[in-house]
């Protein structure tokens, strides 16, 4: 499953070498770390994402990516 890990305090570059090791150790895969120091998308199971989350603590947090539908607004022939 997909998360999205989002900074919520502050920190230094030491901070997220242990996020990286943090992530390592709970089997996360990082998607997308373009924004990095303060986000990131990740492929967890949701068993190590609450270990993660634990882990972790008040510094970062977890939400599960939402997927949205989007409605078809194209014009239908009527027959």
């Amino acid at each position: 499953m997909k998360y999205i890990l989002k900074k919520t305090g502050s920190g230094s570059a030491e901070d997220t070498n242990a996020l990286k090791d943090a992530l390592n150790a709970n089997h996360a895969d990082i998607i997308d770390d373009s924004m990095l120091p303060d986000l990131a998308m990740l492929e967890i199971d949701h068993e190590n994402a609450q270990k993660l989350q634990k882990h972790l603590g008040d510094k970062w947090q977890l939400f599960p990516e939402k997927k949205y539908s989007v409605p078809d607004t194209r014009k239908q022939v009527r027959k």
